[in-house]
């Protein structure tokens, strides 16, 4: 099985090794023991070659991380680091105002960023939560399902109340950097229909709405969504011993170009950076479902929560607050 990079572990090596450092009179053991688990993972030109390689990948491995039919997306619930009435409060409620956002990362450091979204949003949290306990940055979480930052509401009658709270939230709390991401808004895949000028209408209109917190803003790009193609997951159980049927969708089928050119119109005004994040998905020629023993994605829209701590130093790469 492919190593999992994970947080609860990491906390308790580096607490472990700090303790007998500051016995022995030193306080360097747990940061090695940290920078150590953070070079095990790949970095951007390692993951490329990664990711070339699965292209020659033939079976499914004995053991998937994770398996075939399992669903982790987001943070696991020991990840939350004994957080409760955060996040999710009240998915269908109209008390808005309960709702508190989660921190993860390096939750003592004084600089922080806030991601917000949809699901699109969540996913990303374990990638965020590896990158800032490495890079000593607080990351706030504020998500709600279904709710993106700058389209029409979609299954949430109060997404727009929900936008106007985050833009307060985002006001109060002041991050240094703010990311975005979410569902694609185009005519490619949902009912809203908007044009892909009418997202970048909204982008900006995003940004200008927090502009007085004078944070760093950030718009991901879309990662591989598999809507044409079916499920990645399924198509992998369905060809166990021929995975080439699933690892070889190219980047111009399932990366939205609609959605990419929208947030690309959108930073080249200034006002918003692009998070080129494709690269962590797919290479020039290919998008694959399954690299090494990861199992990548849940559905054809979401990737799964391993996939996400791998990735992290390679994000690291792209991600400069």
């Amino acid at each position: 099985m492919a190593a999992r990079f994970s947080t609860q572990l990491l906390a308790a090596i580096v607490l472990a090794a700090g303790i007998v450092g500051l016995a022995s009179g030193g306080s360097s053991v747990g940061a090695t023991t940290r920078d150590s688990a953070w070079t095990a993972l790949p970095t951007l030109s390692q993951l490329e070659g990664r990711i070339s390689s699965s292209y020659k990948q033939n079976s499914l491995p004995a053991t998937p991380d994770p398996k075939i039919g399992a669903s982790q997306i987001g943070v696991e619930a020991n990840e939350l680091y004994g957080q409760s009435g955060c996040g999710q409060v009240g998915e269908g409620a109209t008390d808005i105002t309960r709702e508190v956002p989660c921190t993860f990362g390096d939750r003592t450091a004084t600089r922080s960023v806030l991601v917000i979204g949809d699901s699109q949003a969540d996913m990303w949290i374990p990638t965020f939560d590896t990158w800032g306990m490495q890079e000593h940055w607080k990351v706030y979480r504020l998500m709600k399902l279904g709710c993106t930052p700058w389209t029409d509401p979609t299954n949430w009658p109060q997404c727009n109340q929900w936008r106007a709270f985050v833009d307060k939230e985002i006001l109060k709390l002041k991050p240094s950097a703010v990311v975005a991401t979410a569902m694609e808004a185009t005519k490619q895949t949902t009912s809203s229909s908007l044009t892909t000028k009418e997202v970048e209408s909204r982008i900006l209109r995003f940004v200008s709405a927090i502009s007085s917190a004078h944070a760093k803003v950030f718009i991901m790009q879309s990662v591989p969504w598999f809507f044409s193609q079916g499920s990645p997951d399924m198509c992998l159980a369905s060809y166990p011993t021929d995975i080439s049927k699933c690892n070889h969708d190219s980047p111009r089928s399932v990366l939205a170009p609609a959605m990419e050119k929208a947030v690309t119109l959108a930073a080249a005004t200034g006002k918003v950076s692009a998070l080129k994040v494709d690269q962590l998905f797919c290479t020039t020629k290919v998008c694959p479902v399954l690299v090494g023993d990861y199992n990548l994605y849940i559905d054809g829209w979401h990737f799964q929560e391993p996939w996400g701590r791998y990735i992290a130093r390679a994000f690291s790469q792209i991600f400069h607050p």
